[in-house]
C-alpha cells in the first residue's frame, strides 16, 4: 500500500464505515462533513483507499476523484486480492 500512497502533503482517511442496517441515513456524511469542512479551511487535500466498489458514487457525491485500482496484497490459495481503488479530493475553496 505505501507504493501507492502520494507523496503530496494529504490527510490519509484510513476507515469510515456504518452498520449496514444505518446505510443512506446520512450518518457517513455527517462523520465526513467537520472533516472535510476542515481540510478545506486549511487547504489540505484527503487520499482514501475505497475497498468497496459500491461506495464509490458515495464518495464521488463529497469531490473525491478515482486515481486507479491497485491489489491489496497478494494471491493467495488460488483467490485473488481484492483491489483497492485510490481516490484522491483536492481541497475545495469557498465560493465568491
Amino acid at each position: 500500500m505505501q507504493a501507492h500512497h502520494p507523496k503530496e502533503p494529504h490527510l490519509y482517511l484510513f476507515t469510515l464505515g456504518t452498520r449496514l442496517a444505518n446505510r443512506g441515513k446520512g450518518l457517513g456524511k455527517a462523520l465526513f462533513a467537520p472533516v472535510l469542512a476542515e481540510c478545506d479551511r486549511t487547504g489540505t487535500a484527503v487520499y482514501l483507499e475505497n475497498s468497496n466498489p459500491d461506495n464509490e458514487g458515495f464518495y464521488r457525491s463529497h469531490s473525491f476523484e478515482s486515481q486507479g485500482y491497485f491489489p491489496c496484497g497478494q494471491d493467495r490459495g488460488g483467490q485473488k486480492a481484492p483491489l483497492l481503488q485510490m481516490m484522491w479530493r483536492a481541497p475545495r475553496t469557498p465560493s465568491a
